[in-house]
């Protein structure tokens, strides 16, 4: 009797555990062969993740997107959060993040465009037709540096607006090696939670 008095007084003692972002994989699906997918859990929200290296995902995760706010595009209102690996260097992008709702996708751009090299085309047409959509405006950080590296990996992004000054404060860019075979579960947090952030902060501005 007294060892469960003593178990339920260290319970209640015990320090609260710290929030901390916690991903899991979800089980195998019938597209798992050319990405993976997770479910982020961020601020009470989960986020469902695609990370891919294949043009065919993409294709895939812009179609459906595009489909599922096509009333949005109809009014040139369609949101998108922006995020890119390494955002602070002047290389071509590596790796895009791109969050509309509670969906984000994290393309490994580089692997791709390496894939591509022999073809006339280096990105996938839907991708770059994706960026160069006037209906759709694009929500990161540091955009004339955005918009600089991705036009140096064959991107050109017609619509393009800066949250910068409306995070509560600078992001953590500490992740390196984005353009590593396979992204770690730290990056794949921190890209989803970022591109899911702007996306949220671009919303709640309104932003045209």
């Amino acid at each position: 009797m007294a060892n469960r008095s003593n178990q339920r007084r260290r319970r209640r003692d015990a320090t609260p555990p710290t929030p901390t972002l916690t991903l899991t994989e979800i089980e195998a699906s019938h597209h798992a062969d050319d990405h993976r997918a997770f479910i982020l859990k961020f601020c009470g929200t989960r986020i469902n993740v695609t990370v891919t290296n294949k043009a065919e995902a993409v294709r895939r995760w812009i179609t459906n997107t595009r489909y599922a706010n096509k009333n949005h595009l109809r009014r040139n209102r369609l949101i998108v959060g922006l995020g890119l690996g390494d955002e602070i260097n002047e290389d071509p992008a590596s790796t895009v993040h791109l969050c509309v709702g509670t969906n984000c996708l994290i393309i490994q751009l580089d692997q791709i465009r390496e894939a591509r090299r022999r073809l006339r085309t280096r990105v996938p047409p839907i991708l770059a037709n994706h960026f160069g959509d006037e209906s759709i405006q694009f929500v990161g950080i540091f955009n004339g540096g955005h918009a600089n590296k991705l036009e140096k990996a064959g991107i050109q992004v017609a619509n393009i607006h800066d949250v910068n000054d409306s995070l509560p404060c600078q992001e953590n860019r500490s992740y390196k090696q984005w353009s590593k075979p396979e992204l770690d579960g730290p990056q794949i947090s921190q890209a989803a939670a970022d591109a899911f952030v702007r996306y949220k902060i671009g919303v709640k501005q309104g932003v045209r």
